[in-house]
């Protein structure tokens, strides 16, 4: 189940296979990343694409420590809506970040 949701060997790998820095990564991650998933929400219900484009590029980031997963997939649509100034789907993609960024805690929850 993991796997599905992070890819640990590329996780690893972005941090030389330390995995106390990893585990301080996580730590970081999972105390950020309500905060930034509440500002790429807010710019999504503002309706407002330069502010979505920028939470989104943020929170995308967070998620690369995390190898590919779809979390990481689904900002980086986010953060594209907000340089096209596509708003129209920005409701429904922002329900399944929140559904694989909820996976993607768990996922790491259970590796610490």
């Amino acid at each position: 189940m993991i796997e599905s949701v992070v890819n640990l060997a590329a996780a690893l790998a972005l941090v030389d296979g330390d995995r106390e820095l990893f585990s301080e990564l996580v730590g970081v991650f999972l105390r950020e990343y309500p905060r930034q998933l509440a500002s790429v929400r807010d710019a999504v219900e503002r309706r407002d694409p330069q502010s979505l484009r920028r939470t989104a590029h943020l929170l995308k980031g967070s998620l690369s420590a995390f190898g590919g997963n779809p979390a990481f997939d689904i900002a980086a649509h986010l953060e594209a809506r907000g340089m096209d100034e596509d708003m129209a789907g920005a409701a429904a993609d922002l329900s399944k970040l929140e559904r694989a960024g909820e996976a993607l805690r768990d996922g790491l929850l259970q590796l610490g």
